[in-house]
Parts: C-alpha cells; structure tokens; sequence
C-alpha cells in the first residue's frame, strides 16, 4: 500500500499516539512546480518541502531543537516581509503561529523558567539583528539577564 501512495506523491506518516495520516511527500509539489511559478510560490513551496521533511512534534514533545524552531519562525517571518502582497501570506502567518504555539506548548508543558531562559535567549541571540516580533513576545515579560 505505501508503495502505491509513493507513486502519487503521497506516504504514510505516524503522529503518534497510534495515530498514522496520510501526506504528500515533503518534497512533491516542489518536484512539481520549482520554477514554473511566481518567486512567492516558488519560496512557499520551497520552505515547504524543508518544513514538512518531519513531524515537528509527536505524543507532546518537540521533535526538532530549540534552534531549528526559531530558525524556521524567521524564515517565515522573512516571507511575510519579503512577499506582503502574496496570496499565501494568511498560510504564512498560520506557520508563525503554530510555531509560538508550539514554543509556548513547550513551555508549559516543561515549566522550568531557568531552561527556558536559556533557549529563548539562545533563540534571540542568533537572530539578534532579526526584528522578530514574534520572538520578543514570547520572551517572559521580565527582564532576562544572560
């Protein structure tokens, strides 16, 4: 059966908690339409396929590093600033929020203040010259010191 979804551009992908879907594979419409499209599409798609290589969490926890979710919250920002009239702004946006929600799940779910200094500070050091707004609104309303 796998083999079948593979000829369509299409695999199975475990969530979890017995939970299997069905998904395009990361880099199918990439393969598609790389080139043959508007530069925001041809980003869109492009981030896409990086994006969706695996599942950013399963069963409640973080499946990337603390790194790799900031890097991604800034290369979607980045297309919100680069492409602002883009029809794919709105899905653009959704990554973003299920980004910091995924932090602020994160967070929650840990409730280490002390761990958590650290990997936002970790966040906002590497993109320091970055005017994240989003980064500046999930750090904790009092003032951090390194």
């Amino acid at each position: 059966m796998a083999a079948e979804l593979n000829k369509v551009g299409l695999e199975f992908r475990v969530m979890g908690e017995g939970l299997t879907e069905i998904h395009s594979l990361p880099g199918y419409y990439e393969s598609v339409f790389k080139n043959n499209v508007t530069p925001d599409y041809d980003a869109y798609i492009s981030q896409m396929a990086k994006d969706n290589k695996e599942n950013y969490a399963v069963n409640g926890g973080l499946l990337m590093t603390w790194e790799e979710l900031g890097d991604r919250l800034i290369v979607w920002e980045n297309f919100i600033n680069k492409y602002p009239k883009s029809p794919l702004i709105k899905s653009a946006k959704i990554s973003t929020m299920i980004i910091c929600w995924m932090i602020f799940w994160e967070w929650t779910a840990i409730r280490l203040m002390t761990v958590m200094k650290g990997k936002f500070l970790m966040i906002k050091g590497k993109h320091a010259t970055h005017s994240s707004k989003n980064i500046q609104i999930l750090l904790p309303r009092k003032k951090l010191k390194n």
